[in-house]
């Protein structure tokens, strides 16, 4: 519960920041990640576990429109690694599948019980 929380707190980190500072667009590159972190999240990001999460930008603007992102792989998904996606949307089976609307991105990140990973539209 905590982690899906967690999402939801980027995501509205996210949100702000895509309204403030980015002409509405989403933030497209690490550096955008990290200054959503410090600006938004007052640089205080953490697992339950107390470890810090890494986020990753995962780009899908080179698949299919509908189809899982073709970088994915839940594999990388561990670690205290949290995907951002995009332009992606999540897909019923909690992947990143690629939008044709470059303002829509997901979030993944395992879940605490059953190592399940969750997927979170913004």
């Amino acid at each position: 519960a905590q982690r899906k929380s967690d999402i939801a707190t980027l995501a509205k980190a996210i949100k702000d920041y895509q309204s403030n500072n980015n002409r509405g667009r989403l933030p497209d590159n690490i550096a955008g990640l990290t200054s959503i972190k410090s600006q938004y999240l007052n640089n205080t990001f953490v697992d339950p576990d107390g470890t810090n999460y890494a986020l990753e930008v995962l780009k899908c603007d080179d698949g299919t429109v509908g189809a899982k992102c073709p970088k994915y792989d839940a594999n990388d998904v561990k670690n205290h690694k949290m995907i951002y996606a995009l332009p992606a949307k999540c897909s019923d089976n909690h992947e990143p599948q690629v939008s044709d609307n470059p303002r829509k991105a997901a979030i993944l990140y395992r879940l605490e019980a059953g190592n399940e990973v969750f997927c979170y539209d913004l």
